[in-house]
């Protein structure tokens, strides 16, 4: 699998140590190059027949990730970006996809990385290293210990802000980590529009599809050579991918995940590849009341490995969906991905009209609560943790101060820049070990400019939907798993009544209606399955043996949230297994 190890020259991290990570996690042939007072080590992706490198006399230029310099493929990117950064043209505007590249002449080491952190990188407090993988990360630590704080937001919200990891010793690295790597010069993309403010919606819908346009076309060479897999659902954003997709790609299939009761969204995705003549797959899976205790330690352990020890809510590790050997069987010849998710900046899903809302409100019940749970046994550990989590989401997004009352455009920069990194981007970072893959919207080539049509939004997704119909009016007639075809869009008593709802109701009083809702849905899979599994009971106790103030029984009784629990009992044993070798 792919991964970097950035490591400072010296004693601080001891040679007994690097050797045992390196024989563990690093093939015997990976790239070992000399910059100055590091030593780099790169293991290339599983499922490419080569390095991304490039060598002269003077220096080199190694690439991880899946970016695209200039409209090339990466192998032909880094010849061109080498040339462009010795004579001082590199044009960052060139340079898209998800990545961290290393640059060397004998000189000065600069790494150039897209500032998204969709695909992740961690050091220690002291800056002995830099790696791609949490797990290379903590083998290189003598002592772990939990981040109590972290570890509580996890299970609450789903994701980790900012940049601390569930243990206190690793750091994940972010823009604020830069004076631990002084030696180092780190070139993050200048994001600028070439166009101006929008004045109209068809103006702002014209802007956005010429950057899609240019974005897509940019990855036609990766396309066409490596083949493109997307997943497609009923929503909108991986219909948007499909529809810019099949206006630049031709190399393409789509898949669905498999459901043991047909899905709504599983229909709509093979009526939408039936009806355009896409190769569609859908890999048959074992459901968790299927298996015996040993395959669920399997699909665990695979997926453990898979998502690098990360625990998110949308990463069940307790599915064979979130396994290489799932994967494998989706892509078949194919070695490109590509998601859809930050597309929720093309719509106002959310309903929000001016400065209606609390950030504070929304932080308690629309991110941490987001379950619709109460798990946190104590006020005042309650209010610590939004304080901590409000601090560095004011961090990630470089403002001073605080921040009262939101607009629709703080919402989606802190959707953008903080929620995708934290939590739904770590697909993103997984799929990148193994091939190429790509979530567009979430590149900031794309996100950035696309703050200036928040006030185009209205209070519906119907700017979303005209951009696809005006993509691929052919994708836009099929049905969306909202009950209606983006042709005629989102009907008007919908965005009516929602838009009354979200505005004029308090936090608190819709956080309870959703909790209403959710809980009359019959989700109990996993407590179900708990009963009968002593193993997963022992990662149950595993968990309640730290002593959060947290509700256990809260978090196991849905199953949205009951195989975060399940994850961490399994997590923290395979850390304790790790620390005793």
């Amino acid at each position: 699998m792919e991964l970097f190890l950035l490591l400072r020259k010296g004693k601080l991290i001891e040679k007994s140590t690097f050797r045992e990570t390196r024989k563990k996690f690093f093939e015997p042939d990976c790239m070992v190059l000399n910059a100055g007072d590091f030593l780099l080590l790169i293991n290339g992706k599983s499922l490419s027949d080569k390095d991304a490198v490039y060598q002269d006399s003077r220096g080199f230029l190694a690439g991880t990730g899946t970016f695209s310099y200039r409209g090339r493929c990466p192998y032909e990117s880094l010849s061109m970006l080498y040339a462009d950064l010795d004579s001082e043209l590199f044009d960052s505007r060139q340079l898209l996809g998800h990545y961290f590249i290393f640059y060397f002449t004998g000189s000065s080491l600069k790494v150039l990385s897209d500032g998204a952190s969709l695909v992740k990188a961690y050091h220690d407090p002291s800056g002995s290293f830099l790696s791609s993988s949490f797990l290379v990360a903590s083998s290189l630590q003598e002592r772990l210990t939990i981040n109590r704080f972290a570890v509580m937001e996890n299970l609450c919200s789903g994701g980790i802000t900012g940049n601390e990891t569930m243990v206190n010793e690793i750091i994940r690295f972010t823009w604020t980590s830069q004076p631990m790597f002084k030696e180092i010069i780190f070139i993050f993309p200048v994001i600028f529009s070439d166009y101006d403010e929008p004045r109209s919606i068809s103006e702002a819908l014209e802007q956005q599809s010429d950057l899609l346009d240019s974005y897509f076309k940019s990855f036609n060479h990766l396309a066409e050579k490596a083949g493109t897999d997307i997943g497609l659902t009923g929503g909108y954003d991986s219909r948007l991918v499909l529809a810019y997709a099949r206006r630049h790609f031709r190399n393409f299939q789509v898949h669905s995940h498999y459901r043991r009761i047909p899905s709504t969204e599983l229909a709509i995705a093979r009526q939408i590849a039936e009806g355009e003549d896409i190769p569609f797959v859908s890999p048959k899976v074992k459901y968790l009341d299927e298996m015996n205790d040993e395959a669920i330690h399997q699909v665990m352990e695979d997926s453990f490995v898979f998502y690098d020890g990360n625990i998110r809510i949308h990463c069940n590790w307790l599915e064979e969906y979130n396994t290489l050997q799932y994967r494998l069987g989706i892509l078949g010849n194919r070695r490109l991905g590509i998601s859809g998710i930050g597309g929720e900046q093309y719509r106002n899903q959310e309903r929000l009209l001016g400065k209606h809302w609390s950030f504070r409100q929304w932080l308690k019940y629309d991110f941490l609560k987001r379950g619709h749970i109460n798990r946190i046994l104590n006020h005042k550990t309650e209010d610590e943790l939004l304080n901590r989590i409000e601090s560095k989401i004011l961090t990630s997004l470089n403002l001073p101060g605080s921040l009262d009352r939101m607009s629709l455009a703080d919402l989606k920069k802190i959707q953008n820049e903080v929620i995708i990194p934290a939590c739904r981007g770590a697909r993103t970072d997984a799929e990148n070990r193994y091939t190429w893959f790509l979530s567009p919207f979430a590149d900031p080539a794309l996100s950035f400019p696309a703050y200036k049509i928040s006030k185009f939004l209205n209070s519906c997704r119907d700017f979303e939907g005209s951009m696809i119909k005006n993509c691929d009016r052919a994708l836009a007639g099929y049905t969306t798993d909202y009950g209606y075809d983006l042709i005629k869009g989102e009907p008007v008593c919908n965005c009516l009544i929602s838009t009354a709802f979200e505005n004029f109701l308090p936090a608190s009083v819709k956080w309870t209606v959703r909790k209403w809702i959710k809980y009359r849905r019959k989700e109990d899979m996993i407590r179900e399955r708990i009963k009968t599994s002593p193993l997963l009971q022992q990662y149950v106790n595993n968990l309640v043996s730290l002593g959060l103030p947290l509700s256990v029984n809260g978090l196991i009784s849905r199953d949205d949230t009951a195989h975060l629990a399940v994850s961490y009992g399994f997590v923290l044993e395979k850390l304790k297994k790790l620390k005793d070798r």
